[in-house]
This record gives structure tokens, C-alpha cells and sequence, in this order.
């Protein structure tokens, strides 16, 4: 992990809560965490113009 400082105003932790979307809107997130990581992967492979290229892995030459 790099040690540099927080950008200004950033939180030092925290993390994404739905509660209040269930209690004011009757909303229920229906995809877990483990298949949006795989959905979000196999967009990123399938999409390759959407990544930086510094993103990217580098290509053997």
C-alpha cells in the first residue's frame, strides 16, 4: 500500500449502506457484491476502450 496523505475532505473510512434506500424507497439491492465484482470484471474484458490505459496490462512484445 503507497503512504500518501488523503486528499482534502476525504473520509478516513466508510463504507456503502442501504438501509435508508429500503426504508424510504422499498428498495433491495438484488445483486450481491461477489457478482457485481465478476459482472463489473467481465464488462471491464469485454470493454476494453473503458479502462485507461494505465490500467491496462502491459502486452508482450
Amino acid at each position: 500500500m503507497l503512504d500518501t496523505p488523503l486528499p482534502a475532505g476525504d473520509p478516513l473510512g466508510g463504507y456503502a449502506a442501504v438501509r435508508k434506500m429500503e426504508n424510504i424507497l422499498g428498495w433491495k439491492p438484488k445483486v450481491t457484491i461477489s457478482e457485481g465484482v465478476d459482472r463489473y470484471v467481465h464488462w471491464l474484458n469485454t470493454t476494453p476502450a473503458a479502462a485507461p490505459d494505465w490500467l491496462r496490462p502491459a502486452t508482450a512484445v
